[in-house]
């Protein structure tokens, strides 16, 4: 069966379940996304996830959701090392409500930038990565501001509800205005300088005649998907590269 997506969010599976899942996903060249969000899974499904990818030369998963799984520091140290692999092809990782704390975040940061005390290599392929409600604070951030510096693809990051404050901020400014190494950069789809100005002209435009919508967010804790964190909004802090 040549299925494409698998959503098995808010179901009752723990790393025995993902374990068994895992063996499929080992064998798997069609799949390309899958949702596991709202599944207590743990660090050690997201080892079992990671090892069953990365024993997979075929895999074409490229969106991974495991927001509220419980896979803490730990899960993420796991994720992390899959990201720095060569044969992860993941573009959107999901990882809202996780408990990653700062310690999980610095072992994503060293995946988005690399490491070449540890071998690891950078994290080329990821676009999109949350991190919202996860107790990242100043030091999580930091960790973030770091790995931002060197990453290669990254275009959204999501870090709302993690108690931000001035020095994390800070960091975080600083992190994007680092130059970032780029082995693919986005040719200009407007070489003509009379065409960017009307394409400008024309952007303007539409957003001076689009209706503005407000977030639907009430506060943090939730212990469920069926939340307002889905859909960005100007209460999150989301960093988007132009």
């Amino acid at each position: 069966m040549a299925l494409r997506q698998l959503n098995l969010g808010l179901n009752a599976l723990g790393p025995a379940e993902v374990a068994a899942l895992a063996e499929a996903v080992q064998t798997n060249p069609w799949l390309e996304a899958l949702d596991l969000g709202s599944n207590p899974i743990g660090p050690e499904g997201a080892a079992s996830l990671c090892d069953a990818l990365q024993a997979n030369p075929a895999s074409a998963l490229h969106s991974l959701g495991l927001d509220f799984t419980r896979v803490g520091p730990l899960g993420a140290a796991r994720l992390g090392a899959y990201l720095s692999s060569r044969r992860c092809q993941l573009r959107e990782l999901r990882l809202d409500g996780c408990a990653v704390g700062p310690a999980g975040a610095a072992s994503l940061a060293r995946a988005l930038r690399g490491d070449e005390g540890t071998g690891l290599g950078r994290a080329v392929a990821l676009r999109s990565l949350r991190l919202e409600c996860n107790q990242l604070g100043d030091e999580g951030a930091r960790a973030i501001a770091d790995g931002l510096s060197g990453s290669a693809g990254l275009r959204a990051l999501y870090l709302g509800c993690n108690e931000i404050r001035e020095g994390g901020a800070r960091a975080l400014g600083a992190g994007l205005s680092s130059p970032s190494p780029n082995p693919n950069p986005i040719p200009n789809p407007n070489p003509n300088p009379n065409q960017a100005r009307a394409s400008r002209s024309t952007r303007r435009s539409r957003c001076s005649t689009s209706p503005t919508t407000s977030c639907a967010r009430t506060g943090c804790a939730r212990s469920s998907r069926a939340c307002a964190h889905s859909k960005p909004s100007s209460a999150s802090t989301s960093l988007r590269a132009a």
